[in-house]
C-alpha cells in the first residue's frame, strides 16, 4: 500500500512551461480586390409532402370488453 502511494506521488509533476506564446488575431480581413472568385451553390433535393396517412398496423394490445369469467370465479371463491 505504501509503495502505491509513493509511486503515484512520483508521477504528480507540474507540466513543463514553454517560452513560446501563441497569439490569435480576433479579426482576419481578406482582401479580394483584383481576384476573381467563382463557385456554384449546391442545394439539397427537397420534396414537399402534401398528404399524410396514418400507418396501417394492428395494435399489439388486445382490449378486453368483459370480465365475466373472473367475476364468476371470484363468486365461487367466496361461497
Amino acid at each position: 500500500m505504501l509503495t502505491i502511494l509513493l509511486t503515484s506521488a512520483a508521477f504528480a509533476q507540474a507540466p513543463e512551461k514553454s517560452d513560446t506564446e501563441v497569439i490569435i488575431a480576433k479579426e482576419t480581413i481578406v482582401d479580394f480586390i483584383g481576384v476573381e472568385v467563382t463557385g456554384n451553390t449546391v442545394a439539397p433535393d427537397l420534396r414537399i409532402v402534401q398528404e399524410w396517412t396514418r400507418p396501417k398496423a394492428d395494435s399489439l394490445i388486445v382490449l378486453r370488453t368483459s370480465f365475466q369469467t373472473e367475476m364468476n370465479h371470484s363468486v365461487e371463491n367466496v361461497k
